[in-house]
C-alpha cells in the first residue's frame, strides 16, 4: 500500500442510543364515563455490551460502535446492544432506527452529491462517499416467548437478514433515520410481562470495493469488468481480501510495478548501448562487429557478386589468394533508426506508468485519502442508533393491523392509534437504572 496516501485517519465519535418514554405507562378509561387513570409498571430498557451485565437503562446506554478509536481504511469491527421489555405491565411495540447521515455530509457544507469530490486514479470530479458498509443481525435470548424481529432487507435483496449494505442506498425519513426491522407483517413487540431480550449486533467495515464501481474510473470501465465487492474480513496476506487482490495486481510477480520498472530499464539500457543524439540532432554511432570469421564467411557466400564487394568493405574483409578471406576486427555505423526505436520504448514506459496510476490499487488509495481528508475535516462523525418503545393497552396481545407509529400509545380496548403522540422521548447521554 502507498502508506503516504493512507496516513490520514479519522475519528468517529460513537453515540449512545436512546430508550424512549418514561418509567410509567398511563391510560385513561374513556368508556365508563369516569376519569380513572391506570398506572402500569414500565421497565423498557437497554444496555450496551460494556454496561453492567443484567442492568438495563431507560435514559440512554453505552454503545461505542467504533470503540472510541481512530478508524483507518480497511478497519472493521462488531458491537452489540440489548434491550428488553423488562416485565412491564403493558405490551410494548418497539423499533430500532439507524442514522448515518453524518457520514455523507460534506464538511464544508457545500452541495455535494457525496462526502467529497476529487480525482481518483486520474479521473477528475469523482464523487466520494464515506466507504462504510454495515451488516445487522438480531437474536433473542434463550427461552424467549415473543416472536423475534426480522431485520430489513437492503434494496435488491429478498428475505435475507445477513447481508452487508451501504447506508446511502437505504431510504430514510427527513431526519435521516430508517428502521432496521421489517414491518410488512406488523411491528415487533414484547407481550405484557415479557422479560425477553433482543440483541442487535452491528458489523461494520471500511470497504472501498463496495463503492469503486460508481466512480467511472478506467479500472472498472475500460475492461468492462466491474469490481465484484468482497466483504470478507479473513486476512490471509497483509490486507483485507478486496485490497489484497489489487495490491497483488500491482506489486505481485509480473505485476504492474514490475512492468513499469522493466520498461524504464529498457529505456536506460538502450541509451547505454546507443548513446544519445548530438547537439546537431544527429544520432549516429559505430558498433563493434561481434560476428566470427565463420559467420562472416557464411553471409559473404550467400550474397551475389555485386553485394560481396560492399560486404567486404563494411566488415573489414580482405582476400588472400593463399588463405582466403581475412576478417579484421572492425566497427560499423549502427543501422538502427534510433529516434523511432527510442520513442517506441518511451511509449511503452509511459503506458506502464499510466497503468500504475490508473490501477485499481491507485483508485482505492485515492478514494480512501479523499474520504479520510473529508472526515477528518468534520472533527467528529456520529452514527446513531435510536430505540423506541410504545406501550400497548393492558391485555392487548399484539399490535393491531396498521399499528401505531413510533411515539403513540393505544388505550384499553382501542383498535387503532389515537390522534396524538405520547410525549417523553429522552435524549442519549445519560445512564440511569430503571426506577
Amino acid at each position: 500500500m502507498k502508506q503516504g496516501k493512507i496516513l490520514l485517519i479519522l475519528i468517529i465519535l460513537a453515540l449512545a442510543s436512546t430508550a424512549f418514554l418514561s418509567t410509567l405507562a398511563r391510560f385513561t378509561d374513556e368508556y365508563t364515563g369516569s376519569d380513572v387513570a391506570l398506572v402500569a409498571k414500565w421497565n423498557f430498557g437497554a444496555r450496551g455490551e460494556e454496561d453492567i451485565e443484567g442492568v438495563f437503562y431507560n435514559k440512554g446506554f453505552t454503545f461505542d460502535l467504533f470503540n472510541a478509536k481512530t478508524v483507518e481504511p480497511m478497519d472493521y469491527g462488531v458491537k452489540s446492544f440489548t434491550f428488553t421489555g423488562g416485565g412491564s405491565d403493558v405490551g410494548i411495540v418497539y423499533d430500532v432506527e439507524m442514522n448515518v447521515r453524518d457520514l455523507f455530509e460534506a464538511p464544508t457544507g457545500t452541495d455535494l452529491l457525496g462526502l467529497a469530490r476529487g480525482t481518483v486514479a486520474k479521473t477528475p470530479d469523482v464523487d466520494v462517499y464515506a466507504p462504510f458498509i454495515f451488516k445487522i443481525t438480531v437474536a433473542m435470548n434463550e427461552g424467549a416467548t415473543d416472536d423475534p424481529p426480522v431485520v430489513f432487507s437492503p434494496p435488491g435483496v429478498v428475505d435475507d437478514d445477513d447481508v452487508w449494505f451501504r447506508p446511502g442506498d437505504i431510504e430514510t425519513d427527513d431526519d435521516g433515520f430508517f428502521s432496521i426491522f421489517k414491518h410488512i407483517d406488523g411491528d415487533p413487540f414484547f407481550s405484557t410481562g415479557s422479560t425477553d431480550q433482543v440483541t442487535v449486533t452491528v458489523y461494520w467495515q471500511w470497504n472501498t470495493s463496495c463503492f469503486i464501481n460508481d466512480t467511472g474510473i478506467a479500472a472498472v470501465v475500460e475492461p468492462e469488468q466491474p469490481v465484484v465487492p468482497d466483504t470478507s474480513t479473513e486476512i490471509t496476506g497483509d490486507y483485507l481480501p478486496y485490497y489484497q487482490a489489487a495490491y497483488d495486481q500491482y506489486y505481485g510477480e509480473g505485476g504492474l510495478d514490475e512492468q513499469r520498472k522493466a520498461a524504464a530499464r529498457a529505456v536506460e539500457d538502450y541509451l547505454i548501448e546507443h548513446g544519445s543524439p548530438s547537439s546537431d540532432g544527429a544520432w549516429t554511432h559505430y558498433v563493434y562487429c561481434v560476428l566470427t570469421g565463420g559467420e562472416h564467411e557464411q553471409i559473404y557466400n550467400s550474397l551475389g557478386p555485386e553485394e560481396q564487394g560492399g560486404y567486404l568493405a563494411l566488415h573489414g574483409g580482405s582476400i588472400d589468394e593463399e588463405t582466403g578471406i581475412i576478417w579484421a576486427p572492425h566497427s560499423f555505423l549502427c543501422p538502427e533508426d534510433h529516434f523511432a526505436q527510442y520513442n517506441h520504448l518511451i511509449g511503452l514506459e509511459q503506458d506502464a506508468i499510466e497503468a500504475c496510476e490508473t490501477s485499481l490499487m491507485a483508485a482505492y488509495d485515492d478514494y480512501d485519502t479523499l474520504a479520510a481528508d473529508a472526515l477528518v475535516a468534520k472533527e467528529s462523525v456520529k452514527v446513531i442508533f435510536r430505540i423506541r418503545g410504545d406501550q400497548m393497552a393492558p391485555g392487548q396481545k399484539s399490535p393491531p393491523a396498521g399499528a401505531a407509529p413510533a411515539g403513540e400509545q393505544m388505550a384499553p380496548g382501542q383498535d387503532s392509534p389515537p390522534a396524538g403522540p405520547v410525549p417523553g422521548s429522552v435524549p442519549a447521554g445519560g445512564q440511569a437504572p430503571p426506577e
